[in-house]
């Protein structure tokens, strides 16, 4: 028998509306977040798919969503409220936005460098965190603290 291409895996629940979304996204950063997201399937089948979901989770909150809010704050919206119904139906992971920066953790709510907190009251937060059904983290928040 000659060599068999394999096929990607299954797509994770709730990818395929995404591609549509994804679509939409602005600039260099809508470019990154297409091929994240066309990757995800080829990692399914490579075994690190959990990894590459959260790795996309990141990409689109720490780099695309900015812009793409700022051309189209709905979709830029809709994308990632269904990434994080993806993340969360596929890999138990829950999408935590913090409202002070002591509710959690340490590790669990991350500050640009230099921020001088007073009060700890969450103004901004830049990319929700994603922690385990378990009660573990998986991903930090990103926050913006008075």
């Amino acid at each position: 028998g000659g060599y068999v291409v394999p096929r990607p895996g299954p797509p994770p629940l709730g990818l395929p509306p995404l591609y549509p979304r994804g679509g939409a996204a602005p600039g260099p950063a809508g470019d990154d977040l297409r091929a994240a997201l066309v990757g995800l399937r080829p990692a399914g089948l490579g075994g690190y798919l959990e990894l590459a979901a959260v790795d996309l989770y990141a990409l689109f909150w720490d780099h695309a969503a900015g812009p793409w809010a700022a051309a189209d704050a709905g979709a830029a919206a809709a994308f990632g409220a269904g990434l994080g119904v993806m993340i969360a139906e596929s890999f138990g992971h829950e999408p935590f936005a913090p409202l002070n920066y002591r509710d959690h953790p340490d590790g669990w709510v991350q500050l640009p460098p230099g921020t001088r907190m007073t009060t700890g009251r969450v103004s901004r937060v830049v990319r929700p965190g994603l922690r385990t059904t378990a009660g573990g983290l998986r991903l930090p928040a990103r926050v913006d603290a008075e």
